[in-house]
């Protein structure tokens, strides 16, 4: 069951929430279309934007991917670690992989991606099956 939900969770949704971190500290949050392939999520956007320019300077993040069916199979992910903004044949791989899922072929985007991770163990959830807490264990050294 478990495996099956975070297939859901990376495989049928589309859409997360990103969370940065502003030049004076706040948060700044934004909801983007996604794609994963299964290690990393892979995301994108305008040059100027806000997200963009706070990866820019500080690559923490935050992830909340929620698959809300009205039911109580829903399933959700959280993942903290770090974005990285990618270039080359990297960003190519990104856009490609973007398409599959129906992103348009944006001019001059900047891609990015967040490392999964790991299941945190240690944070305790009301449902180990439906609730999963990824941390970026490479990231805390």
């Amino acid at each position: 069951m478990k495996e099956e939900n975070m297939k859901r969770l990376f495989g049928e949704t589309r859409h997360l929430s990103l969370s940065t971190v502003n030049a004076d500290g706040s948060p700044y949050g934004t909801w983007l279309r996604f794609v994963s392939d299964g290690e990393y999520i892979y995301f994108d956007n305008v040059p100027g934007s806000v997200h963009v320019g706070n990866i820019r300077r500080d690559s923490r993040v935050y992830l909340t991917i929620l698959n809300l069916d009205g039911t109580e199979d829903s399933v959700s992910g959280y993942i903290q670690s770090r974005a990285e903004i990618l270039d080359g044949e990297e960003a190519e791989r990104a856009l490609a992989l973007l398409k599959t899922v129906g992103t348009p072929d944006p001019v001059n985007n900047v891609y990015c991606r967040v490392k999964i991770g790991e299941i945190d163990v240690d944070k305790k959830v009301k449902n180990p099956h439906r609730q999963f807490y990824f941390v970026n264990r490479e990231e805390e050294r």
